[in-house]
């Protein structure tokens, strides 16, 4: 039977370690998408343009039921800002309705 390492897990903020940037999140992601804890997903875009809406960090689909994930990597603290982003991605035309009356 082979020996099992047991790894006590230890917290460390990714905004203070330099050598630890959004893009080194991503590709940790791009290797291993069960990190996210969403089952069975493929990567189907990564740093993906949307029209009016900016660069999507990464798109996943579930491999049986197709449902769509968007994820944005965000280091440090998210407002509003980054809120609409996200809306922007699947509802362009609303969010920029909303952000103009917000």
């Amino acid at each position: 039977m082979p020996t099992v390492k047991f790894v006590v897990p230890k917290l460390i903020s990714l905004k203070e370690r330099q050598e630890l940037s959004e893009r080194w999140v991503e590709d940790r992601i791009v290797e291993n998408p069960a990190l996210l804890g969403l089952g069975e997903v493929e990567i189907r875009g990564r740093q993906r343009s949307q029209p009016k809406a900016g660069r999507l960090d990464l798109l996943l689909e579930e491999t049986e039921s197709k449902k769509r994930y968007e994820v944005e990597l965000q280091l440090g603290r998210s407002d509003e800002s980054h809120i609409i982003r996200a809306v922007e991605y699947y509802f362009p035309s609303c969010a920029k309705t909303y952000a103009n009356t917000a």
